[in-house]
């Protein structure tokens, strides 16, 4: 019999969203571009297909990806970042693009868009990729890629019809891409790129998230925990029921228990954490406002969630929820929250900085985070800039007190530029062209574009 879970109320009103704390980083790193989903239409909309971030867990090296939307080395390629855990820049040079100009049907472009997933593992990154078989044609097909430091590569196509999210699992056994559509399909791939096996489920089931766990992959889908058989593909047993009526999001596991995140039918969201038997053991109420987007679980076996708002209104929002269900924090941080990953005891967020903009981060964040009743903090204000173009000064209004500024070239590289006071920034040293203006605030970061022009 399944037990009843307890159950935490943790917002039962969007309002929460204006009272977190702002994250305080422990190293941070910004781009002047990436994809922004207000400026994008059709198939690539959403600046979370292109921004993902990814642990080593063998190396520690930290690794970003970000659209070049700006055309700087490639046809909207997406770059890859290295980070030491210091937060030290490791990027090579040219900066390594994830995308491929190898002409496919109909003369168009492979794999030039959207990264779908990212996992790392003793130096090699896997990326799951919309590849493009005559995309304005004859529709899509999907790919699971590798790269090695010495930029080796190698390709397993996955077929037809992979644009919805796909999930791509690693371990030192291999990989595994689970096909997040009904009539699902695992393609389990060795660490050298062959591909073992190809698994249709024969089921009917849409499989929202995966995970792995042991010699298992775990599915989440609408109300059940699907369990298969690593070695062979196989469902072990009829699915188990976890909910009722609801929709199923993000999955996790720490190896003897499933902490996952659904929407029941009655309206809410909710996060809770079950044996692999399906016994509830508890569960917390989430803000509806908030699309979460990523689950993931620190050394303590803390549940951490990110998601973006649903309208321009709210924040975003990380959510730490303690190991046992009883306790929260909330926070937040610029405009968005595209993806988060965790390791060397810190936790590694992406997301953009400004409603509107382009302007992409990377934090890092410690994971000794104190989880207790959320705190109030005022939201992070606007700051305007003015005029642009600018020939000698340009002027900052609003906001709140400037702790420090930079300025960024359309490259993204940090140009000299002075601010003498707090509502003035002196450009008349800086080359014709556009700009960034990176602001440190009390409330968090701002990034703000502006012209020069003589």
């Amino acid at each position: 019999m399944r037990s009843a879970p307890a159950i935490l109320i943790l917002a039962m009103s969007p309002s929460l969203l204006h009272s977190q704390a702002t994250l305080v980083p422990v190293w941070s790193h910004t781009w002047p571009y990436g994809q922004d989903p207000e400026t994008i239409s059709g198939p690539f909309i959403g600046s979370s297909q292109d921004n993902h971030v990814a642990v080593d867990p063998i190396t520690g090296s930290i690794h970003v990806t970000i659209d070049d939307q700006l055309e700087l080395n490639s046809p909207h390629f997406d770059h890859l970042f290295t980070f030491a855990p210091d937060g030290t820049d490791n990027t090579p040079s040219p900066v390594p693009l994830l995308g491929t100009a190898t002409t496919g049907e109909g003369g168009e472009p492979e794999n030039i868009e959207s990264t779908r997933d990212l996992v790392v593992r003793n130096g090699i990154v896997y990326h799951q990729r919309e590849l493009n078989l005559g995309f304005f044609s004859n529709g899509t097909a999907g790919s699971i890629c590798a790269r090695n430091a010495a930029g080796e590569q190698w390709r397993v196509g996955l077929g037809r019809n992979w644009v919805d999210r796909g999930m791509v699992l690693v371990d030192g056994d291999g990989v595994v891409a689970v096909r997040p559509v009904a009539g699902n399909i695992m393609t389990f791939v060795d660490p050298e790129g062959w591909p073992e096996r190809l698994v249709p489920d024969g089921g009917s089931w849409t499989i929202r998230d995966a995970a792995l766990a042991g010699n298992e992959v775990l599915g989440l889908t609408d109300g059940e925990l699907l369990r298969f058989d690593r070695s062979t593909g196989t469902l072990m047993g009829p699915p188990v029921p976890l909910f009722t009526n609801g929709t199923g999001h993000l999955i996790t596991s720490d190896g003897q228990h499933v902490i996952y995140v659904y929407s029941p039918s009655d309206g809410g969201i909710l996060c809770a954490s079950a044996d692999v038997e399906g016994n509830v053991l508890w569960e917390v109420y989430l803000p509806e406002a908030i699309d979460y987007t990523e689950l993931e679980l620190d050394t303590s076996g803390r549940p951490w969630l990110t998601g973006d708002r649903q309208s321009g209104g709210d924040a975003p929002m990380l959510v730490v929820i303690g190991a046992d269900g009883g306790a929260f924090w909330t926070f937040t941080y610029g405009a968005t929250m595209n993806d988060l990953a965790m390791g060397n005891g810190q936790a590694y967020i992406t997301g953009r900085l400004t409603n509107g903009d382009n302007s992409t981060y990377l934090i890092a964040v410690s994971t000794e985070i104190t989880v207790g009743e959320p705190v109030t903090e005022a939201p992070v204000t606007g700051l305007t800039v003015y005029p642009s173009p600018a020939s000698s000064t340009l002027h900052i209004a609003g906001g709140s007190r400037i702790l420090l500024s930079r300025v960024f070239d359309a490259t993204g590289q940090e140009v000299q530029a002075t601010m003498p006071g707090n509502g003035a920034l002196d450009v008349s040293g800086l080359v014709p062209g556009v700009y960034f203006l990176q602001a440190t605030t009390a409330s968090g970061l701002i990034t703000r574009r502006f012209a020069v022009a003589r």
